[in-house]
């Protein structure tokens, strides 16, 4: 069984029996290819707030999905 039929197997249950993410989808690499194509590669992604970046010049860096992303406050 993959991962992912791990997951869907796992969120299909009634919710009074829920449980916390199965292990494998924190170790399969194929979980993790599957993840990059099809969540981070097609939607946003929120990298911080606003407010952590008060001053003209505040920064801040991240890896994401493999590519670097810079996020810098202008004038």
């Amino acid at each position: 069984m993959s991962a992912i039929d791990d997951l869907q197997a796992n969120a299909a249950q009634p919710f009074e029996q829920a449980r916390a993410m199965p292990p494998s989808v924190y170790t399969d690499p194929a979980f993790l290819q599957a993840e990059l194509s099809n969540i981070f590669s097609q939607d946003w992604f929120c990298v911080g707030r606003a407010d952590a970046l008060i001053n003209e010049g505040d920064y801040l860096t991240l890896d994401l999905a493999g590519q670097p992303i810079v996020v810098l406050r202008d004038g």
